[in-house]
């Protein structure tokens, strides 16, 4: 008479990988499934003149998706972005002096460029979403003086915040990378360019500028502990061009 196989347990490390597993899969699983529902369910939500069960679920997975997917996006390496800065160098010098310099180009009321369409050419083709100034006064000859003289023209420029204003403004070139955001602190990260109309002091581990500082690092392919909301941190490409990129709490 032949016996039966007996049955061989399962080894102790499949079992904890399994545990392990479903304690992460199922809280997940269960998450995800109340942001469906309140999504796609919800009345007064993003899905809620959406009608039938198969729409709304739909497009809550939909819009669970444009939530969650910023946390696990990648954002331009250091390398690709001094690379597209090298390749494209003209067309950023030429971006910052139309910035400075045209000012039959407007600006919208936060100071960020109104581009032409060949302006707007130009963007895409170095990968720029916006250009607008950096709210600081770079004022010749020396934009550190603390001479009387030169604060008081300083305060005169500064103060309308008008056209004339970005003359003397160091130039902001955000990447139009999608939106991403931080596991650490559930904020969003930018990524940009940033010119200073000077070549500007680092001290200290530090971007001084006429009227603030921001902190320099070797390398911002990795995401920094920041001290406050907003925080923004710089690498120089060469000269008074940087890459920065600004964290939200």
């Amino acid at each position: 008479m032949m016996q039966k196989a007996t049955k061989r347990p399962k080894p102790l490390w499949l079992k904890i990988f399994i545990g392990v597993c479903l304690t992460i899969m199922i809280p997940v699983a269960a998450l995800l499934m109340i942001d469906i529902y309140f999504y796609g369910f919800t009345e007064r939500r993003e899905c809620g003149l959406e009608r039938g069960f198969l729409p709304k679920f739909l497009c809550g997975i939909s819009e669970t998706y444009s939530e969650w997917a910023p946390y696990f996006r990648s954002i331009p390496s250091d390398e690709e972005m001094m690379d597209n800065f090298r390749t494209h160098r003209a067309d950023f010098d030429k971006l910052v002096n139309l910035y400075r310099e045209d000012l039959s180009v407007p600006t919208d009321a936060v100071g960020r460029l109104l581009p032409t369409p060949e302006v707007e050419e130009i963007m895409k083709r170095i990968h720029v979403s916006s250009v607008q100034s950096d709210g600081q006064v770079w004022m010749p000859p020396d934009p550190y003086s603390l001479q009387a003289d030169i604060l008081k023209i300083t305060a005169e420029v500064h103060a309308p915040r008008d056209a004339q204003a970005r003359r003397f403004s160091g130039v902001f070139l955000d990447c139009s990378h999608h939106k991403a955001k931080t596991i650490r602190y559930l904020g969003p990260i930018h990524r940009g360019y940033y010119y200073t109309p000077f070549s500007p002091r680092m001290e200290n581990g530090l971007l001084r500028t006429p009227h603030g500082a921001e902190r320099i690092l070797a390398s911002l392919n990795t995401r920094p502990s920041i001290d406050y909301w907003g925080e923004c941190f710089c690498r120089q490409i060469e000269g008074q061009w940087f890459i920065r990129t600004c964290q939200y709490k």
